[in-house]
This record gives structure tokens, sequence and C-alpha cells, in this order.
């Protein structure tokens, strides 16, 4: 639980920079209009890749797409995996890049 709690403060923390390095990798997709829970959810994943590196980024993703589905449907799934595509694929630094991890 102290980790949940800790990534959550540093989420809360560092929202504005994480909303920044998310926007771009949106792909037929803008920040502005994504639910807040969405958002949320993929501040979260990218929180979690910056947060702690040693986390497998497959993790990060499959949780954050399963959280995207249950949460925020299809729809929601679907742009969790597009970013986590364009992240990886641009690598982005944004904490995604390079499934092997």
């Amino acid at each position: 639980m102290d980790y949940a709690r800790r990534l959550v403060a540093w989420v809360r923390a560092e929202g504005e920079a994480l909303d920044a390095a998310i926007a771009p990798s949106l792909q037929r997709w803008d920040l502005a209009r994504v639910s807040l829970m969405l958002r949320l959810i993929l501040r979260l994943g990218l929180g979690e890749a910056r947060f702690a590196p040693e986390v497998p980024s497959r993790v990060i993703l499959d949780e954050a797409v399963d959280l995207a589905h249950k949460y925020d449907g299809d729809e929601g799934a679907a742009v969790v995996g597009d970013f986590a595509i364009a992240a990886m694929s641009q690598s982005l630094s944004v904490g995604l890049a390079g499934v092997s991890r």
C-alpha cells in the first residue's frame, strides 16, 4: 500500500508534466477531450514508468489497458493502446519506450 500511496502522490505532483508528455503521443485523440478517468489512467501508467523504472513496461501497459477497459470501456482501452504504441514506436523519453525492460 505504501508503494501505491507514494506513486499517487508523485503522479499528483507531476500531473502537468505528465500531461505534457502524454498529449503529443495521443494519436487521433485530444487530451482535453479524453475523459478524466482515462487521463488519470494515462498519468498513472506513465507515472509508474517514470517513478518505478524497474517495473517492466509490458506490465504497466497491461495494467493500464485493463483499467481503461474496466472504467472507460473499449474506446478507453484503445486510447491507452494507441498511446503506448506511439510512445514506443517513436522511442519517446516518456518512460514507456523499450518494451524489453
